[in-house]
């Protein structure tokens, strides 16, 4: 008898320790605080998309990896899965654009023509 129930309490613990976790990610803009849609989440060589509300499902077995949160035209984001709990919000900033300003030059198909064939 005792056998029986130091196996079932073996066995819960272990689904315990080793059993997935559900975690739900919502992703933010930190300044606006709307979600961001469609943003990408990796793990563990595992990639995915928040969904158009800016919400994922994690269902993950390790919480000593890192989840990295990225958006276009947003700073990459790197937390600690250890520090999740079961529903977290994620506030990623934007980046400020650096683009060097740059000069659109139109040209008419005659004068294109003859820039190309001079080239030759």
């Amino acid at each position: 008898m005792n056998k029986y129930v130091l196996s079932i309490c073996f066995l819960f613990i272990v689904n315990i320790v080793c059993g997935q976790t559900d975690f739900v990610v919502l992703v933010k803009d930190s300044i606006t605080h709307q979600p961001i849609d469609y943003a990408s989440l990796s793990y563990s060589k595992k990639a995915f998309l928040t969904n158009e509300f800016g919400e994922a499902i994690l269902k993950y077995n390790n919480r000593l990896d890192t989840l990295f949160i990225s958006y276009v035209g947003y700073h990459t984001q790197k937390i600690p899965i250890l520090k999740f709990s079961p529903h977290i919000s994620i506030y990623i900033s934007k980046k400020e654009n650096t683009f060097n300003e740059i000069k659109v030059i139109g040209y008419t198909l005659e004068k294109l023509a003859k820039l190309l064939i001079s080239a030759y």
